[in-house]
């Protein structure tokens, strides 16, 4: 609705209703915010039962058809359709009843076609039942209390059920037989069995309407009323009946939250000032209430009045005493708003916390898009705020020290922000949190600068509406003006000292604005970034941003695309640029960390970096070292929002966190046991504002009219008590919800600490799953009973049911169990001794009272009101492989562990002879075990380099493995009973595997065998669909399991390096040699992972936090998340806006710069004409496929025709981006009209993603702007390797592979297979092309690489045929005889290498202070048949090493074969993720 209230101004509730009745509903319970008021008077409507009169009366007005006015609305959820709407229903209240008459004809007739049944359209006319029911959307549960309320207030008779009532259907037959109002709420669905009664399927019986329900036909009570509510806001309904319900959403809307926060703050901080402005609000609307008494009394006396109305003496004096009281009360109300103006002052200066408050909560509400789980109530938002309120003054005082009201307005902010960052996080996955706290910085931040900005447009000058825009919006700048010393500069006190008219400061403001969002999105990599400033340039082209920045920099030591970043920052952030030293960045960019200086090593941060503004220093950052991205952004997190700890949550404690649970219990019983807190109602837990009205009405308009206010005065001491208490008790039976990752499992953890806590004996636990529901349901009730733990596990199996344990949930929350102990709880929570004694009872006492917790998986389906209900914690596998170790041995009992029991306490295990000896070998290889799923799990952390993909390794894989050794080790014992003895001849007591028998070691060794092929074909590799990943798994098992590492050194286990000795029943001796020696700072030793491997990891997870960023800033922006709805993405008129600078900015980047190929695509289309001809000739003519030639000429080779399809397809792309923006621009200009594929291209723009008609011609990167700018580039590349391979004939590009004479040669001959949009297409192409010139078959080919240029031999690659001896012969066909013949072959060039360094020669090691990616020399490739002679590469003393063209490892082009210095090198470098990349940006 319309924030201005001028005198012309609409107001849709004044129109509809009377500002007495408005008053009284929000004393009954009705929120006070805007959308809450219009909401109740389309549902007085639709109901017939007026707000402000009695309920005799409403039935009679209703009766007369005065209800009908509803007829003509919709579903109505924001304010301007509820205006609209409401519009057109008093429009058709003021219709001729001949009018009204024929519409009712229309809709019966459309039941039943039948013309006899028009009397009882007629009798229809008067029902007021005829009109659609209300849906009411209520997540708080608010609004539906105040329709309960005030309909028995009214004398209705209201019956309330829901959906698993099991007497559901015969509630709602009573209900329609005998005119009762029938309240269904928790509605998740709209059951068969409420269609017909919905749509009004009536039907003529003798004398009655009767409707059905089910099999029944039910007489229709013309007093029949259905009011249906949920909590959710996706709530299924089929179409023909939606249109006979009225939708109304009581959302919690920005400024109705505001106020509700406010009001919570005044009551800590100024209660005198609260207490005041509750009083005159009381005042203020007591006296209107009195004003309209008044002047329904006046008319009333009036109407009454008799004869001449000069000569009626009692008139007279009636009307001079109602002019005396109405003068009066107009005097009162003037002084009481003007005190309430300097209240309201005194009231802003807290506004900032609200307002700050106010963000943050809507912006949780967007964290779903990045899980589904991610959902917060209103209700845990206000906890967070009611406990930041409640901090220690000495925790506020030391975030920014001093005293003063702004001060500790900055205090409060900075509280509350910690604590939301804390509690949040620790609802989310760890790779989500980073990105949460940059998400929030973003938003608050970009709030502060806009307020900021209309404080000073509005502040000061204004238009005369005092109270109006001018003047709202005056106190928000003067709030946020107080807000600045929370933030990151020294304007803080700006805005109260500038003057508001002031053109350059305005400018600056907006240019700050401006400035903000463009240095964001240009580090999320978002297109508006791509081309600086595209928008002042054009605005203002003679202030061009890039006129004083060099077109090119001397920075040898950068990477190419290190080097092409650094132009584009220089582009976009010129005024930084002088602030740089090149030398110190070319240092930095080379290696090393913020590490100490005595390391001659460590890169340092240079100083010049510390004196660049926060998104700046990101940007360069992201750039030239996005390893150090990450832990960059959260010391910007820090420093924006003023933290004083980590933003990091503390680590999670079961106990702690279960206590602090039980804190927030005690004070929400505190306030039940209060009853609501001194007549505060529901602002005491900070849900409503409305209760300021909450003993209105009473007390000064009973000498007029003492009977119209009589309902007002039980409207507040229920409602406040009431709402509290239900607080209170819905918190109780709030479940604890633990989001888990696949492979962990808290149920240990938490039987344990049951034990420890309440007994063992009342902890109980269910595996959901198929056929478990109804014993969960039951379980549930007899804990609740009983004051015992429930633990459902896996609850994502049975995510059909959630719904019903949800309903059962909020039903539990009402029972009387519950509600007498919450109010117990606050009565006891603050008396006992405080003996050590006294407080373990408390402790027990405040733990000891029924709890739920749920485990569960991620799941789209989850419902959502059961989300926004739980309590929220993520829990995940401990980081480190020594957690992971501990982990899998405190799983292992030590009965099983040391051999004494099998299985963890089945049959004892064989032991003939009672051999120690055996027992040791047995533990060895359970450690071995361990050892090896700690590793395999602990590489998911690493991928894609450890693994190319999140494999679920579990529990119970370890199970199975460890079954899997149990087993093959009986039987080897049984096979040899002396197994594992050891040799007392051996130095140092221990045996050595080559002095023991030959059977001992054949024997182990085939056990060995057995176990790995099993754990490697079935348990473990069972999950892997890679062949690396196999490989990986596979020499990794062949190095946990040796043969040597296994019978070594007695009771010494000796795996990956570490030497821990077993002893039997001494398994805490060893498990603390476990804790002592492992070191996780060596855990990439472990691994076998490089040491960089930090770095990558590092490097990615700052590219994930991006890519999550710029997905939420889209999601908000397009309406996804605090809207809830489509957003911009609705009408044209909506996103053109957002559309054009995307367009723009595509067009006018690297597109513009791309050529058109119009030439080249010509001469291409031409030589594959060329190229059909010939085939058609060949096979015609019978020739030989190997023929080079024709009557027409050369054939065209396989390389050319492939270039020739690039070409092709480049231009394609081109013609087709430069036409779809273009056409999209047009259409953002209102220039054309938008078709359905612009339409959706529009949409894919608008949402970062890529047009399918775009992704159908090529599939390359994921967002719009990358994927221009490959295509651009892969353009320019291709039309320069056209001009290159020439005219039509004998190869082009390839041959030049054979001409090269010296290492610049090679550099200037050599492609990049980026520059191709098929890769893989190419590498087909020249295996067709060494098929033809070989005279081989193609599937006789393999792909082999030379490096012999690197040692400067140059000479072709050759092939050696039969009875060949390798020479440096000349090129020929196939002849046979033994000629050598040379492989079309070609250099490949701008590849790297991840996991080790490679100079041409050997694999190198890399580093940890050396980038995740290497430059490698320039490759030869070259098809050759499977059994090669090569010169200068052979199979021998080499290793195949994929070549892939993504970062995910998803695609890979080909093998590549790199020289080692020994064969032993091979396990090393295959555990270590080796891998070739096509460019450095893949990662």
């Amino acid at each position: 609705m319309n924030n201005k209230r001028g005198s012309n101004a609409f107001d849709v509730c004044r129109f509809l209703s009377s500002e007495s009745a408005l008053l009284r509903a929000k004393g009954e319970g009705l929120p006070s915010d805007q959308l809450s008021q219009e909401n109740a008077v389309v549902l007085q409507h639709c109901l017939g039962i007026l707000l402000g009169g009695g309920a005799a009366g409403e039935r009679s007005g209703a009766a007369n058809g005065n209800g009908e006015r509803s007829n003509g609305s919709g579903s109505m959820n924001s304010g301007a359709n509820m205006m609209m709407n409401s519009s057109m229903m008093m429009n058709s209240n003021m219709m001729m009843n001949s009018s009204m008459n024929s519409s009712m004809n229309n809709n019966n007739n459309n039941n039943n076609n039948n013309n006899n049944n028009n009397n009882a359209l007629d009798a229809l006319d008067a029902l007021p039942h005829h009109r659609r029911s209300p849906l009411i959307i209520d997540p708080s549960s608010q609004a539906t209390e105040w329709v309960k309320t005030h309909l028995r207030q009214k004398g209705e008779t209201v019956e309330t059920t829901t959906l698993n009532d099991p007497r559901f259907s015969t509630t709602l037959e009573l209900a329609i037989r005998f005119g009762k109002t029938l309240f269904i709420s928790e509605l998740d669905r709209l059951d068969p069995i409420l269609v017909p009664v919905v749509r009004r399927d009536l039907e003529r019986r003798g004398a009655h309407l009767v409707v059905p329900v089910g099999e029944k036909l039910v007489d229709l009570h013309a007093s029949f009323r259905l009011i249906l509510a949920t909590r959710s806001q996706t709530i299924p309904l089929p179409p023909d009946a939606s249109s006979r319900l009225i939708v109304l959403d009581f959302a919690t809307t920005r400024n109705g939250l505001e106020a509700q926060l406010l009001s919570a703050v005044l009551r800590r901080e100024q209660p005198t000032l609260e207490r005041q402005k509750k009083q005159l609000l009381k005042r203020e609307e007591s006296m209107k209430v009195q004003l309209n008494d008044l002047e329904r009394d006046l008319l009333h006396t009036l109407a009454t009045s008799q004869g001449n109305l000069l000569d009626n003496e009692a008139l007279l004096q009636r009307l001079d005493d109602v002019k005396s009281k109405s003068s009066i009360v107009t005097n009162s109300l003037a002084e009481g708003r003007a005190l309430q103006e300097n209240i309201d002052r005194q009231r802003d200066v807290y506004r900032p916390v609200a307002e700050r408050g106010v963000s943050v909560y809507f912006l949780l509400m967007d964290l779903n898009g990045l899980n589904p789980m991610y959902r917060f109530s209103l209700a845990a938002f206000n906890r967070i705020f009611e406990r930041a309120l409640a901090a220690p003054t000495n925790d506020l005082v030391a975030v920014g020290g001093g005293g003063g009201g702004g001060d500790r307005i900055g205090q409060l902010v900075v509280v509350l922000m910690e604590l939301v960052i804390q509690d949040v996080s620790r609802a989310l996955f760890i790779a989500d949190r980073l990105t949460f706290v940059m998400h929030l910085v973003r938003v608050v931040e970009l709030e502060r600068m806009q307020a900021e900005l209309v404080n000073l447009m509005t502040s000061g000058g204004g238009d005369g509406n005092g109270g109006g825009v001018v003047g709202s919006m005056g106190k928000n700048g003067v709030k946020m003006g107080s807000n600045n010393s929370n933030n990151n500069n020294s304007s803080s006190q700006m805005t109260n000292s500038l003057a508001s008219n002031d053109p350059q400061i305005l400018e600056q403001r907006r240019k700050e604005i401006e400035d903000f969002e463009r240095q964001f999105d240009f580090l999320m990599g978002r297109v508006a970034s791509t081309s600086a400033s595209s928008s002042s340039s054009s605005s203002n082209p003679s202030s061009n941003r890039s006129s004083s920045v060099p077109s090119q920099f001397h920075l040898p030591n950068l990477r190419p695309e290190q080097h092409e970043f650094f132009e584009l920052f220089a582009r976009n952030f010129p005024e930084v640029i002088p602030n740089i030293d090149l030398e110190d960045i070319q240092k930095w960019a080379a290696g090393g960390s913020y590490g100490d200086p005595s390391d001659p090593k460590s890169g340092r941060a240079p100083q010049f970096l510390f004196r660049l503004p926060g998104l700046p220093r990101l940007c360069l950052i992201k750039g030239i070292r996005p390893d150090k991205l990450a832990e960059d952004m959260a010391d910007f997190v820090r420093s924006r929002l003023k933290l004083r700890a980590s933003i990091a949550p503390p680590s999670f404690s079961l106990e702690s966190f279960l206590l602090a649970q039980a804190d927030e219990e005690e004070e929400c019983g505190r306030f039940a046991a209060m009853g609501g807190g001194g007549g505060g109602g529901d602002d005491e837990d900070g849900i409503n504002n409305n209760n300021n009205n909450n003993n209105n009405n009473t007390s000064n308009n009973n000498n007029n009219n003492n009977n119209n206010n009589t309902s007002s005065k039980t409207g507040s001491s229920p409602s406040s008590s009431s709402s509290s208490s239900s607080s209170s008790s819905l918190l109780l039976v709030s479940p604890i919800l633990f989001i888990t990752t696949p492979g962990t499992d808290p149920t240990f953890e938490l039987a344990d600490f049951a034990a420890a806590t309440i007994g063992r004996s009342k902890f109980h636990e269910i595996a959901m799953g198929q056929g478990q529901a109804e014993r969960a349901t039951s379980l549930l009730h007899e804990c609740v009973k009983n004051g015992e733990w429930l633990l459902l596990k896996n609850v994502h199996l049975a995510v059909s049911w959630l719904p019903a344990l949800e309903k059962e949930l909020f039903a539990l929350a009402s029972d009387p169990l519950i509600s007498v102990a919450a109010e117990s709880m606050g009565a006891t929570s603050n008396s006992g001794s405080n003996s050590a004694s006294a407080a373990k009872d408390r402790r027990r006492q405040r733990l000891s009272r029924f709890r739920l917790f749920l485990t569960s998986e991620p799941h789209p389906r989850f419902p959502t009101t059961l989300l926004e209900s739980s309590i929220k914690v993520t829990f995940e596998a401990p980081p480190g492989l020594r957690k992971n170790l501990m982990r899998t041995y405190d799983g292992w009992s030590s009965e099983f562990f040391t051999g004494v029991a099998a299985n963890g306490g089945g049959s004892s295990i064989s032991n003939n002879n009672n051999n120690n000896s055996s027992k040791w070998l047995r533990m060895k290889l359970l450690n071995h075990l361990a050892w090896f799923h700690a590793v395999v799990q602990e590489r998911r952390n690493y991928i894609p380099q450890g693994w190319t993909k999140f494999y679920e390794f579990g529990p119970a894989d370890l199970r199975g493995a460890s079954e899997v050794i149990t087993s093959a080790y009986e039987r080897a014992l049984m096979a040899n009973p002396s197994l594992g003895k050891m040799e007392t001849k051996s130095r140092g007591g221990g045996g050595d595997p080559v002095n023991r028998p030959n059977a001992d070691v054949a024997i182990v060794t085939k056990m060995l065998m057995e176990m790995s092929g099993i754990l490697e074909l079935a348990i473990y590799g069972g999950r892997l669909d890679n062949p690396f990943d196999a490989l990986v798994l596979r020499t990794f098992l062949k190095k946990v399991f040796k043969i040597e590492s296994v019978l070594s050194q007695g009771n010494v286990s000796d795996v990956l390096g570490l030497r821990l000795r077993v002893e039997e029943d001494n398994k805490e001796k060893f498990l603390y040699d476990i804790q002592t020696q492992t070191h996780e700072a060596q855990v990439q030793n472990y691994l076998s992972l490089p040491q960089n491997i930090g770095r990558a990891m590092e490097q990615q997870r700052a590219a994930a936090v991006l890519t999550d960023l710029r997905a939420l800033t889209l999601r908000r922006q397009l309406g996804g998340g605090e809207g809830g709805g489509k957003g911009l993405l609705g009408r044209v008129d909506q996103w053109a806006p957002k559309l054009r600078p995307i367009v723009r900015d595509l067009l006018g980047g690297a597109l513009q710069r791309a050529p058109s190929l119009i030439d080249e695509r010509k001469a291409a289309e031409g030589l594959q004409k060329a190229l059909a001809a010939a085939a058609a000739a060949a096979s015609n003519s019978n020739s030989s496929a190997s023929s080079s030639t024709s009557s027409n000429g050369p054939i065209p080779s396989p390389f050319d025709d492939f270039l020739a399809q690039e070409i092709c397809l480049a231009a394609l792309l081109i013609q087709r981006l430069s036409l779809d923006l273009r056409s999209l621009l047009e259409v953002a200009n209102f220039k054309r009209a938008l078709s359905a594929d612009l339409d959706l291209a529009a949409k894919a723009l608008l949402t970062d993603s890529i047009p399918v008609t775009w992704d159908k011609i090529w599939e390359g990167p994921s967002t719009p702007g990358e994927y221009v700018a490959a295509v651009a580039a892969k353009t320019v590349a291709l039309g320069v390797l056209w001009e290159r391979n020439g005219k039509v004939h004998g190869g082009g590009v390839l041959s030049t592979a054979t001409m090269v004479g010296n290492k610049s040669s090679v550099d200037g001959a050599a492609l990049e297979l980026n520059a191709f949009f098929q890769p893989k297409k190419f590498l087909a192409a020249l295996r067709q092309q060494a098929s033809r010139a070989l005279g081989v078959p193609m599937d006789q080919l393999k792909l082999v690489t030379d490096w012999s240029h690197v040692r400067n031999d140059f000479s072709p690659m050759k092939w050696s045929g039969a009875g060949g001896n390798g020479g440096g012969g000349k090129s020929g066909g196939a002849s046979g005889d033994g000629s050598n013949l040379v492989t079309p072959a070609v250099y490949i060039g701008g590849l790297y290498i991840q996991g080790a360094g490679f100079d041409g020669i050997r694999l190198t090691k890399v580093e940890a202070h050396e980038a995740p990616l290497q430059a490698i020399p320039v490759m030869r490739l070259g098809w050759v048949p499977e059994t090669p002679r090569v010169n200068g590469s052979t199979n021998d003393g080499a290793m195949a090493v994929p070549l892939y063209a993504t970062a995910d490892r998803s695609t890979v082009l080909c093998e590549a074969l790199l020289p080692l210095a020994s064969k032993e090198e091979v396990d090393g470098w295959t555990l270590g993720g080796i891998a070739l990349f096509q460019n450095a940006k893949s990662l």
